[in-house]
């Protein structure tokens, strides 16, 4: 009796190590299993491996992009709604944190410029602080308020032409014209234009946004615009007289990228934008009577020994960190990541609107597509990844 106890005894415990064994042999098998296709979607995502609709050139490129930093071209799936597709753009390869300052535009020189553009003398300035303006009996104007320059020929009806000619300039921007008007040549009145920034400014410049708009465009625009609401009412004649004109948008390059202009690109989307982000820009307009209305954003002077050389994040870097701030949002349609580009963006002091630095950003420009009414909309946006740190521009970082 007691030898059959044994036995059964016996008997099961080695049933159970049997079961034991099994099961820790099966558990290793799954372990094993998941590892593997862990695995397998990590390279599908470090390799760019794409569906079968992008092409077999693209398939032929994945093993340069591994290993080259900055590809001229970036293509990757990041999630089912969101794909990069993007060429990049870079500079010359060595970038900086500069401490930057207003530039200086001394009100007794732009008193001497207004002389200059308009034939007639100056009033009195108004000086207040740092800000200054001053007129003509003829309504000429030259101010310097808020670290922004303004000159106009005769405000009243200089304001109305800007305001036209940007209106049809946002209408036209798809069929930009881009030609010598009769009175004077593209070349010539960026000459006098580029003449005017040097008063202040000493850095590169170029034409973001040209158009040259001739007299019948200017007066169908101007009475359209009119009928809705959107100038003010000044005499006809004053727009008549006034003929043709070159419509500039103009910004700066510093280390062969550009500075922050808010014109082709997106801007940093963010509430705190107002007191982060400076933009640089200048908007001027040139008729047959020469410069007739100029507008510079923060034009900057770069404070000589205070720079930092930066090393700086690649394009493919910057790309995953954006990557991962869109991953995290609720977002409807399909994004498409579909240019990257660096830029240097004028940060603002605790002063809310005086730079004090202006340093790289990786511009990471992305298309939203969803369906609207049937039919696919697209919007544009951009989020800016500063090329030091990789924190997000929107953020004030």
């Amino acid at each position: 009796m007691k030898a059959k106890i044994k036995i059964m005894i016996l008997t099961l415990l080695v049933l159970f190590c049997f079961i034991m064994a099994a099961r820790i042999r099966f558990r290793k098998l799954n372990l094993e299993d998941d590892k593997k296709i862990e695995v397998k979607t990590e390279e599908r995502y470090d390799l760019n491996i794409p569906s079968s609709d992008m092409g077999n050139d693209i398939m032929s490129e994945k093993g340069d992009s591994r290993i080259n930093e900055n590809p001229s071209h970036i293509t990757r799936y990041v999630a089912n709604n969101i794909k990069v597709d993007a060429d990049v753009i870079e500079g010359k390869g060595s970038y900086y944190e500069y401490s930057v300052s207003l530039a200086e535009f001394p009100v007794e020189t732009a008193m001497e410029k207004l002389l200059e553009l308009t034939g007639v003398e100056p009033d009195e300035p108004e000086i207040s602080d740092e800000n200054y303006w001053c007129y003509t009996s003829k309504q000429g104007f030259v101010g310097y308020v808020d670290g922004n320059v303004f000159f106009e020929r005769h405000n009243e009806v200089d304001d109305t032409l800007y305001s036209v000619l940007w209106i049809w300039n946002d209408r036209h921007k798809e069929e930009r014209q881009e030609k010598d008007l009769l009175f004077m040549s593209m070349k010539d009145a960026y000459e006098l234009v580029l003449d005017y920034i040097h008063n202040f400014l000493g850095e590169e410049c170029e034409i973001i946004q040209l158009n040259a708009v001739e007299e019948d465009s200017i007066i169908k625009c101007y009475q359209e615009v009119l009928t809705d609401g959107e100038v003010w009412n000044v005499d006809e004649k004053s727009i008549k007289d006034i003929g043709d004109a070159y419509f500039f948008r103009i910004g700066c390059w510093k280390d062969g990228i550009p500075v922050y202009s808010w014109v082709e690109e997106q801007p940093a989307n963010s509430v705190m934008d107002w007191d982060v982000s400076r933009i640089c820009r200048a908007e001027a307009v040139v008729t047959k009577d020469g410069l007739r209305y100029f507008e510079m954003d923060n034009p900057y002077t770069i404070v000589e020994g205070e720079s930092r050389k930066l090393e700086i994040l690649s394009a493919k870097e910057a790309v995953d960190i954006a990557s991962k701030s869109l991953k995290g949002q609720i977002i409807s349609g399909e994004i498409v990541i579909d240019k990257v580009y660096l830029e240097y963006v004028l940060i603002a002091s605790e002063g809310m609107w005086k730079p004090r630095v202006m340093r790289p950003y990786w511009t990471i420009e992305y298309t939203n597509s969803t369906e609207t009414d049937g039919q696919m909309v697209g919007s544009k946006n951009a989020i800016r990844i500063n090329a030091e740190t990789g924190k997000d521009l929107a953020y004030g970082k």
